[in-house]
């Protein structure tokens, strides 16, 4: 808590993102209306919004991306970076190591305004390439896509358990940061 001790100015009571439910049950914080982005504000009303973004990538200087070496203090440091700067939106790739949604679910406890998250799934285009296809009888590209949805659905949730594979996150997930899910990015 040494943090939150010296930088207490920043910080509030916390967000809480109010959600809207439509009458088919489905559950969601933005929407697109004609040609504006909306963000629902913490009264629960749609607002016109910019997103301000920062990618963020699994590469540390010093380490291989699919090491996946970014710990938790410094994501939570740059997620406090990246709002003083005025940034309001978080971009990644691929989905990210437990501690990145766990340092995205502390700081949008207690910052006064949230980090809202657009979440990537990568697709290997290997089998692309191979069959000129995606959907070709023998590509493997979509199977392993659909998985990786379903797991990365699992993991903002907070609940998944990801064995290790070779250049994919794995982890325990216990951090559910969809209330922050502005948007996915497939492919």
């Amino acid at each position: 808590m040494f943090f939150l001790g010296t930088k207490s100015y920043f910080f509030s009571i916390g967000y809480k993102q109010p959600i809207f439910e439509d009458e088919r049950g489905i559950r969601y914080i933005s929407r697109v209306a004609d040609k504006t982005f909306q963000i629902l504000d913490a009264q629960g009303e749609w607002q016109d919004s910019f997103l301000a973004g920062v990618n963020i990538g699994l590469g540390i200087p010093g380490a291989f991306p699919g090491e996946y070496a970014i710990s938790y203090e410094t994501y939570f440091q740059w997620f406090t970076q990246i709002a003083r700067m005025g940034s309001n939106t978080i971009r990644v790739y691929t989905p990210q190591t437990p501690g990145f949604y766990q340092a995205l679910y502390e700081y949008n406890r207690l910052a006064a305004t949230p980090l809202y998250l657009l979440q990537g799934i990568y697709m290997d285009e290997s089998d692309v390439a191979r069959y000129s296809d995606v959907f070709a009888p023998g590509s493997i590209a979509i199977r392993d896509m659909r998985q990786d949805i379903i797991d990365c659905v699992n993991m903002l949730h907070g609940n998944a358990v990801i064995s290790e594979k070779a250049g994919k996150a794995s982890g325990i997930y216990r951090y559910d940061v969809s209330d922050y899910v502005i948007g996915w990015l497939l492919g």
